[in-house]
């Protein structure tokens, strides 16, 4: 049975040029070698049929095709095992 309130914590964050689309993900109480990733657009640009993939902590690519930064928060959680479910925290862009 999947617990009501939140198990785990995952903070996103905008990094690089705007252009990039590309935000990285933490967890929090885990380290960033241990549990962490990229969410990246497929595309060169945002528009409605573009889609995520995501990396994991070694930049190795473990999904693609999200549909929202959300879904694919949740998919890494899974590939490193993390208790679910998870609240996301979007820390916008780093300054």
């Amino acid at each position: 049975m999947v617990p009501d309130e939140p198990q785990c914590t995952a903070r996103l964050r905008r990094v690089g040029p705007l252009d990039a689309f590309r935000s990285e993900v933490a967890f929090d109480g885990y380290g960033a070698r241990t549990a962490s990733g990229a969410v990246v657009l497929a595309s060169h640009g945002a528009s409605p049929t573009s889609t995520l993939i995501l990396t994991d902590a070694s930049g190795t690519e473990v999904g693609r095709g999200y549909d929202s930064h959300r879904h694919a928060i949740e998919s890494l959680a899974h590939h490193y095992g993390l208790p679910m479910p998870l609240t996301v925290i979007d820390e916008g862009r780093r300054t």
